[in-house]
């Protein structure tokens, strides 16, 4: 939504992610990721907006703004790792007060440079989605990797004690991840 957003406004937009598709969809040029590297190395560009994986800044990038949309909180194991990439890094988006806070614990000298944003919630999907739900269900959803709390989720779901209660988890795999890992079993 944010690429629509700008290409919206004017703007020229070039996204890069794992798509089964490249081309133009909503104003926004989506290319496959494997085109990065030397698409990077051929462009200069007014803005670069990297969403959650940092790791992309070990290498140059010619743009005028650097910005890191951070989705994720930091641990002191990152720290070497973060240590390395800030200097290419102008600003970092943080989505709350509370992940500013903890985000400036860890990485206290960079201060300067974190920002709060917003979590973005789509009013229409949310609209779309409630009045096509005909009967209530009583869920616990769980919609993030298994180890950013998914034991935790379970112990709250069995203490619950509810027959009614359905637990849903919703999940996602990295890329290059293969599928079927047993999380729950380790």
């Amino acid at each position: 939504y944010l690429a629509r957003e700008f290409a919206k406004q004017g703007h020229n937009v070039t996204a890069f992610c794992i798509c089964s598709e490249e081309g133009v969809f909503h104003g926004v040029q989506y290319l496959s990721l494997a085109a990065w590297d030397s698409w990077r190395k051929e462009h200069t560009f007014d803005i670069f907006i990297c969403s959650r994986f940092y790791q992309v800044f070990h290498q140059p990038i010619k743009a005028k703004v650097k910005i890191l949309w951070c989705h994720d909180l930091f641990t002191h194991a990152m720290a070497p790792d973060m240590n390395a990439v800030f200097p290419g890094i102008d600003l970092i988006y943080c989505l709350s007060d509370y992940h500013v806070g903890e985000v400036v614990k860890i990485f206290p000298h960079q201060q300067h440079k974190i920002k709060k944003s917003f979590n973005g919630i789509d009013i229409e999907s949310i609209n779309e989605t409630a009045a096509a739900v005909t009967e209530k269900k009583n869920k616990i959803i769980f919609n993030s990797r298994p180890e950013r709390g998914l034991t935790e989720a379970l112990e709250a779901y069995k203490l619950l004690n509810d027959p009614n209660l359905e637990f849903v988890i919703c999940s996602y795999l990295y890329p290059n991840e293969v599928a079927g890992g047993h999380y729950l079993g380790q």
